[in-house]
């Protein structure tokens, strides 16, 4: 809660529980962070020398957490108004049979973290009714238009 503290409305960026971690761990003194890694960071302690400290994760382990983190309070309210419609569009008829896949998806990243490496998955699965009508409404334009050419 203390990196949300630090930069409430915009956060830290992406991978903002990593960056916000040094000014996290030390909050009665902010670091002079010389040198910030993926897994450790570089700061000159009091005594004039430059320690090394390890990051113990990038992320926070938590979807909302890690969301408010990187993207501060005003990322994280839109980030949750687009979920917030996307399960609503998902539990809304005639869309029911994918609202499974969307409650699923959200579950498994509540204790952790949004991936790309996962991600593309629930859009495509929350597109699939829309893109099953497409398909279907270009097939029905294709008939439509050989019966208008044979007609002729």
């Amino acid at each position: 809660m203390r990196g949300i503290q630090k930069r409430p409305l915009f956060g830290w960026g992406f991978n903002g529980f990593g960056i916000a971690y040094p000014f996290v761990a030390n909050p009665n003194k902010v670091p002079e962070i010389v040198n910030l890694g993926q897994f450790s960071y570089d700061y000159i302690a009091p005594n004039g020398q430059i320690r090394t400290e390890k990051i113990p994760s990038y992320k926070a382990h938590n979807w909302v957490l890690d969301t408010a983190i990187s993207t501060g309070i005003l990322g994280a309210i839109a980030s949750f108004a687009l979920w917030g419609y996307c399960l609503h569009c998902a539990i809304a008829p005639p869309n029911t049979d994918i609202a499974a896949v969307a409650i699923g998806y959200l579950t498994f990243i509540l204790p952790w973290f949004e991936c790309a490496q996962y991600a593309q998955v629930l859009w495509l699965a929350l597109d699939a009714p829309n893109r099953v009508k497409r398909v279907q409404n270009s097939q029905s334009c294709n008939n439509s238009r050989l019966l208008s050419c044979t007609h002729r």
